[in-house]
């Protein structure tokens, strides 16, 4: 991981960040605190992330990568005639969450879910460990990328004691777009009192006129306004394969556009103490997600 001392200009959503000092920094490695549960648990109570440069296996997550592009060359998203690893997007390409790519995909199971990461979640929870059994993957193309938002809206029916693991399948640089974090956003009170707080798969049962569930879950497009309303400083960085950023499902995070022709590949896996209640929406051998199964009603 080569280590920047200059802000690149990014946008998110089309929106420039914001390279006023305090507004926009570099994410900390964590790896440092790895035989220390303890510190670490610190760390993502203060900052709400642990970003853990080379913890996975990078020769895994490559074999993971050959896999995915191998299907997404054989149904057509990547352009004819180049080489697959440099996955460049075919005319046309649209964004997509790819869950199946998991499917007869071994090395990536054995990354997301056995290994390094599972040792470090039992290690950190000083328990055992369960995971989502629900795999989000996402293979983005050029333009705008994933808006600000906490992962509590979309899973907050179990425990809170949630974390999430982006996982990059290739190098990412500044140019392909990358995770990013609204360090500290994790503690802001007003915001766990009530965008936490909120069910996107709920409804008004006593009121039919309004979806409660057309909520898409994003705190909004443009991340210097979030910032400047809920403080704190956007965190950046570079991914190499290997890499793993953990963050808390209170912690505001979005990513970066991407300005490339190329495919970013990255996984976003859930993993919890396993005596604590789990979401149905995302447990179980085919969890309902976002479904009409997944509705609950509620009085507005």
């Amino acid at each position: 991981m080569t280590i920047k001392t200059e802000l690149p200009a990014l946008t998110s959503r089309g929106h420039a960040l914001d390279r006023e000092p305090g507004h926009m920094g570099f994410l900390q490695s964590s790896i440092d605190l790895l035989p220390d549960p303890h510190a670490q648990r610190r760390r993502m109570a203060e900052d709400g992330y642990l970003f853990l440069p080379g913890l996975l296996d990078a020769e895994l997550i490559g074999e993971a990568r050959r896999c995915m592009l191998a299907r997404l060359a054989s149904e057509g998203h990547l352009t004819p005639g180049t080489d697959p690893d440099d996955a460049i997007a075919a005319t046309g390409y649209a964004n997509a969450l790819r869950p199946d790519l998991i499917e007869k995909n071994p090395a990536m199971r054995r990354v997301l879910y056995s290994g390094a990461l599972i040792d470090f979640f039992t290690s950190f929870f000083d328990r055992p460990v369960r995971h989502f059994d629900f795999t989000w993957i996402r293979a983005m193309g050029r333009g705008h990328a994933t808006p600000s938002h906490c992962d509590s809206v979309y899973m907050n029916r179990g425990t809170q004691k949630l974390f999430t693991a982006w996982v990059p399948f290739g190098r990412v640089g500044f140019d392909l777009g990358g995770l990013m974090i609204l360090r500290g956003s994790n503690n802001h009170r007003r915001l766990q009192e009530t965008y936490a707080k909120y069910d996107v798969d709920t409804f008004c049962e006593n009121r039919p006129e309004i979806h409660g569930w057309k909520h898409g879950g994003a705190l909004g497009d443009n991340p210097n306004q979030i910032r400047r309303s809920l403080g704190g400083q956007w965190l950046v960085g570079e991914f190499s394969p290997g890499d793993v950023l953990i963050f808390s499902i209170a912690t505001v995070h979005a990513s970066t556009d991407n300005h490339t022709d190329h495919i970013r590949l990255s996984s976003d896996t859930r993993y919890q103490p396993a005596d604590e209640p789990a979401d149905e929406r995302w447990i179980g051998p085919n969890p309902v997600a976002h479904s009409q199964a997944g509705k609950r009603g509620r009085i507005c």
